[in-house]
């Protein structure tokens, strides 16, 4: 799967993409692996819940687009 949206970044002109795998805490792994690698954007997908649901579920794309220290793309 990874493989898959790294060819799609590329093919839509994207030149440095790097995919990596990690456990834990997602968001909060995110975060780390941004900072560390000094990322200049963090691109992410949604499962469509709503801002509010996401708040009280304390969602993924929620915790990474207000705590990212770079700009945030969710794609739905």
């Amino acid at each position: 799967m990874l493989r898959k949206f790294e060819s799609q970044a590329r093919e839509q002109g994207v030149k440095d993409v790097r995919t990596i795998k990690q456990r834990g805490n997602v968001a909060e792994e995110i975060l780390k692996i941004a900072d560390k690698e000094k990322v200049d954007m963090i691109v992410l997908g949604s499962r469509g819940r709503s801002t509010a649901k996401e708040f009280l579920l304390g969602g993924v794309s929620h915790k990474v687009v207000h705590h990212a220290r770079c700009p945030v793309t969710v794609v739905r």
